[in-house]
């Protein structure tokens, strides 16, 4: 396997096994019932490698923006409610502690 396949491949594992420490994501069969279904392909709607190029920079300054909107409304919560205060979730996470003191 070649560098640059392998890296994609490693960076999945990464994903696969965070999400499953969260426990978004569980690991199991899948199956595939072979239905055939009509499709037709559009020339308009095919990409071109150099396409998907530029759509790839698209995305990376779209998730850019979002993370830097992300974080200017983090810091400035931060400075309204001071950091690591929960909005709105004070006293109601007593259950969950209540559960890991019993374990």
């Amino acid at each position: 396997m070649s560098t640059a396949s392998a890296e994609p491949a490693r960076l999945f594992v990464q994903i696969v096994a965070i999400a499953r420490e969260a426990g978004v994501v569980q690991l199991g069969a899948l199956a595939v019932d072979g239905s055939k279904v009509k499709a037709a392909a559009s020339k308009h709607k095919a990409m071109s490698y150099g396409r998907m190029r530029e759509e790839e920079r698209r995305l990376r300054e779209q998730i850019a923006a979002l993370t830097t909107q992300a974080e200017a409304t983090d810091a400035a919560e931060d400075a309204e409610h001071g950091p690591d205060v929960r909005t709105g979730l004070q006293g109601r996470s007593s259950v969950p502690r209540r559960r890991l003191q019993r374990s």
